[in-house]
């Protein structure tokens, strides 16, 4: 008996050791993944990057012609918030797969299956991860004073600024993953609704603008989801 409880210790240690090991490898490579596909989008644009190492890029592809689901770079200014979005044919293929469609633990930021080019609200998802990669980055906005300080967001060719900053319950919330298929007026109502509850206080007054909202979870809370919202400027 004791030599069988042994026998299953040393493998309870050797599995924890070897998640413990991948989970270390799937880190790297996914931090990896995403300083090439910086690299990637700042020699394809021809910008000069002061924040990311540049490599040589054999590979002078676009990142559209790596992955057609590619729709555009997201990043909020001053942040560590800089990643490819890409768009699926629905919304449960990129979370668990690269921008390569390789299987992944961290998936991918990626827009609703349903956002159509000339929407007036455009969501992009992503997975707030236990290691800060990702969308966790987010939560970061729960400060005010960070918020305040980090209110630019670009996506495409598109300018945003902050107008809200939410926790949501997913039970008792206006659907915002469904705005676009919502009329104008009703994507205005819902839109200001979050605006007058937002843990970033501004004075938006939402209009006929284009929008961006950007969704994750929160981590130990399977109701709730924390949402950025920037109007296009």
């Amino acid at each position: 008996m004791k030599k069988i409880l042994m026998f299953l210790s040393i493998c309870c240690i050797g599995f924890s050791l070897l998640w413990i090991t991948t989970r270390k490898s799937e880190k790297s490579a996914n931090v990896t993944l995403y300083k090439e596909l910086q690299s990637m989008k700042i020699a394809e644009e021809g910008e000069k990057s002061t924040t990311v190492e540049e490599p040589v890029v054999v590979d002078q592809r676009p990142l559209s012609e790596r992955n057609t689901d590619y729709k555009g770079w997201l990043s909020i200014e001053g942040t560590n918030i800089t990643f490819p979005v890409l768009q699926g044919q629905d919304n449960e293929y990129y979370l668990n797969r690269d921008f390569y469609k390789n299987k992944s633990v961290y998936g991918s930021i990626y827009m609703d299956y349903r956002n159509k080019p000339d929407d007036k609200v455009k969501i992009i998802y992503g997975h707030n991860t236990t290691d800060g990669q990702m969308f966790a980055l987010l939560l970061n906005f729960k400060e005010s004073e960070y918020a305040t300080n980090h209110q630019s967001i670009s996506f495409g060719d598109n300018s945003y600024v902050l107008v809200s900053v939410n926790e949501i319950n997913i039970e008792q919330d206006l659907a915002y993953w469904n705005l676009m298929l919502y009329s104008d007026e009703r994507i205005k109502n819902v839109l200001q609704t979050y605006v007058d509850n937002s843990l970033f206080k501004s004075d938006a007054i939402i209009n006929d603008d284009n929008y961006i909202i950007l969704s994750t979870c929160i981590l130990g809370n399977e109701q709730n989801r924390f949402v950025l919202i920037a109007h296009q400027v």
